[in-house]
């Protein structure tokens, strides 16, 4: 997806809102979390480094997205 067809709450978002939900999206898919799910969580309010932190110490991706939200 690129990063201008972003959109969130029905509303088309600006260029920087959309560069930082595709790196949210990026990271969230390089963490193993599919690309589906990843596009609408990237929209969510969760900390991505909070999910990050808690993947490298053993938490599986899930609870870890649960933790953080």
């Amino acid at each position: 997806m690129e990063a201008a067809e972003f959109i969130c709450d029905n509303a088309l978002l600006d260029d920087e809102m959309s560069r930082v939900l595709s790196w949210r999206e990026h990271r969230l898919t390089a963490l193993g979390y599919p690309i589906a799910g990843a596009t609408l969580l990237a929209c969510a309010p969760i900390d991505i480094h909070d999910v990050e932190r808690l993947i490298k110490r053993g938490c599986p991706l899930d609870l870890a997205i649960k933790i953080a939200a």
